[in-house]
């Protein structure tokens, strides 16, 4: 089976087992639901807010090393792998067979949405940016 074949299944099971799920927190609907590995071929530079959503239900992302974005978030969450060839993308696949591993990288994640990405987190950047640009002449 080729990489592109492995990556279309991947895709055709995370569709299969998403469900939607209401998600009051935050007032909207989210189609997250725990899995053990959440896997992001996208090439794109731009974050996945499934990306994110990963995280915060503590799913180790296993992510394409050409999207920037994504693997910033890996790195500062220490909640996931990346790869950028086909020897890499197996050999994470490999160490993500450890369920402690998968464990450690789901709570990392879980706790790095807390601290970054929830509500409070988020205006309180906005608003020491809005304090910034007041003072600025």
């Amino acid at each position: 089976m080729t990489l592109a074949d492995r990556l279309a299944q991947a895709k055709k099971t995370r569709a299969e087992v998403a469900e939607p799920a209401a998600d009051d927190s935050i007032g909207t609907t989210t189609t997250r639901r725990r899995r053990s590995l959440d896997p992001f071929a996208d090439l794109k530079r731009t974050i996945h807010q499934s990306l994110l959503e990963s995280l915060a239900v503590g799913t180790p992302v296993l992510a394409n090393a050409s999207n920037a974005a994504s693997v910033e978030h890996c790195r500062r969450a220490n909640a996931g792998l990346y790869y950028s060839n086909r020897g890499e993308f197996v050999g994470a696949l490999t160490e993500l067979r450890a369920r402690s591993l998968r464990e450690r990288l789901g709570e990392n994640g879980r706790r790095y949405i807390r601290h970054h990405h929830q509500w409070d987190a988020v205006i309180g950047r906005f608003e020491r940016l809005v304090g910034k640009l007041r003072r600025t002449p």
